[in-house]
């Protein structure tokens, strides 16, 4: 007869594992969330724009040699080389739009779509202010109202503090860094599958002795 304690035991660990399971799945989703945001998942050689440059290193690494299954594996690597270098032009232009003081995170989009909505309101009204008071009247008090309102509809705020700049990016900086490593990591592995491939491509064409 099956101890009840045992029963117990073996009913929590299902539990456990059932939440350690939905809990990764939840992060695997999230993660291929982030990475469709920051459109880094369409780097691959069916996509128009990078397949010539994948096609061009993949050939360049090969060489004169037309083994069709050396330039899949030349294409891996190149792929991966590829991702990287949009993923460091990304964080680039990331950086250079989080200059701009009405910007902010990705993960804060929504926020930042309703603060310019906003500023966008006050920026109407006071066009529209400005189209009442045009032309200013004769007295030095219009004159004056119009002169400062046309100022401050016209300023332009400066950009943020490179360090505020660097504050604002943690989180998605965080998020590219973690797929800068994932790329890495593939290069990596199919590298030394091609390294592999060609050492074994010589070895066939060195005559035995």
């Amino acid at each position: 007869m099956r101890n009840k304690g045992s029963a117990k035991a073996g009913r929590v660990r299902v539990k456990e594992t059932f939440i350690d399971t939905s809990r990764k799945a939840r992060k695997r989703a999230r993660s291929s969330q982030n990475a469709l945001r920051h459109g880094l998942t369409t780097v691959s050689r069916r996509h128009p724009e990078y397949h010539e440059d994948i096609v061009e290193l993949a050939k360049l690494m090969c060489g004169n040699d037309d083994d069709p299954e050396l330039f899949e594996k030349a294409a891996a690597v190149a792929e991966c080389d590829i991702l990287v270098r949009e993923i460091r032009q990304y964080r680039n232009r990331l950086l250079k739009r989080l200059a701009d003081p009405q910007a902010y995170a990705t993960t804060q989009a929504r926020y930042e779509r309703k603060h310019r909505l906003l500023r966008m309101d006050e920026s109407m009204k006071k066009g529209r202010q400005l189209l009442d008071l045009h032309p200013p009247g004769s007295s030095h008090e219009d004159q004056s109202k119009f002169d400062d309102l046309m100022k401050e509809y016209w300023t332009v705020e400066k950009d943020r503090d490179p360090d505020d700049v660097w504050y604002i990016a943690l989180t998605d900086l965080d998020h590219i860094n973690r797929y800068e490593r994932r790329a890495w990591s593939r290069r990596k592995r199919v590298f030394m599958q091609y390294i592999a491939y060609c050492a074994r491509c010589e070895l066939q064409r060195t005559p035995i002795r």
